[in-house]
């Protein structure tokens, strides 16, 4: 690591990592999505890491887990994209609540009305 990442910083990249979104996180600090991406763009340029959430994903991850990363681009996209098939699975089961969660509210709303029209 080139400099060093303040505690806000490290907990952004941490999140990122895990896969959570900029509203995400900006939701959970409860900052504007605008001020995550000024923090995302001051890691990407303390770390000299290209503007890619997949590699800024597997400098995390290499970091956490002390694997050598030795600059050679094809050793580095194929870590970035393993890491990335890591968390896929994560970010679409946390989607997929979601629209679920959307879908049942609808379909209580869609009950409470035929109820009220058959009553």
């Amino acid at each position: 690591m080139k400099s060093s990442l303040s505690r806000r910083e490290n907990e952004v990249l941490e999140l990122i990592a895990v896969g959570y979104s900029t509203k995400d996180i900006a939701n959970e600090f409860c900052r504007s999505e605008r001020t995550i991406v000024n923090t995302i763009q001051n890691i990407y340029n303390k770390l000299e890491i290209r503007r890619s959430l997949n590699a800024l994903t597997a400098w995390y991850y290499c970091t956490k887990f002390h694997l050598e990363i030795d600059g050679i681009p094809l050793k580095s996209r194929i870590i970035a994209i393993g890491f990335f098939l890591l968390i896929l699975p994560n970010t679409l089961n946390l989607e997929d609540k979601e629209l679920l969660m959307k879908r049942l509210s609808r379909r209580g709303n869609t009950k409470r009305e035929f109820a009220l029209i058959t009553v």
